[in-house]
């Protein structure tokens, strides 16, 4: 029997599956995917400078030019714009960047799976459509930037931020 080691556990589980049905591997090993930082996922796009990592297909409808929520952007153009202290943009950064990490098959705690949830939430409710981003302030805007630390600090360091 073979062993394989798989990094994409997203991608082969149908094949693995069927492998392991037809008796063709006795174990698999798929190791934990780390999250990666928006860094990472701003730079590896179609729009350089570095390869481009496929995990953007995941975004639909047009990977990394699908639109984000009702902004009039992208999400690759909402990466490269500066947050400049600007909530909505600073928990953007994060979602993408967490979103992503999903999508190439990080292992999402719970408590991460919330925040990205909500984060989804905060950022359709306040892309112009229905509320403008300029009525992000007070408490709505501690939590933008709450929900963006709690992903910020999974995005660079995959950890359950339980604790579990």
């Amino acid at each position: 029997m073979k062993l394989l080691e798989l990094r994409w556990p997203v991608v082969v589980v149908g094949v693995v599956l069927a492998l392991a049905l037809a008796g063709l591997v006795e174990a698999v090993i798929i190791p934990e995917v780390e999250p990666l930082t928006l860094g990472y996922w701003k730079t590896h796009s179609s729009y350089g400078p570095a390869e481009r990592d496929n995990t953007w297909d995941g975004v639909q409808p047009d990977a990394e030019a699908s639109d984000f929520f009702d902004t009039g952007e992208s999400w690759i153009d909402v990466l490269w714009t500066p947050p400049r202290s600007n909530a909505f943009y600073i928990l953007a950064h994060q979602y993408i960047a967490a979103r992503l990490n999903v999508l190439n098959g990080a292992v999402t705690p719970g408590d991460v799976a919330d925040a990205i949830t909500h984060a989804g939430e905060l950022l359709d409710a306040y892309d112009g459509d229905p509320n403008p981003m300029t009525d992000i302030t007070g408490v709505v805007r501690e939590d933008f930037v709450e929900t963006a630390e709690t992903l910020d600090e999974w995005n660079n360091s995959g950890e359950d931020l339980d604790g579990d």
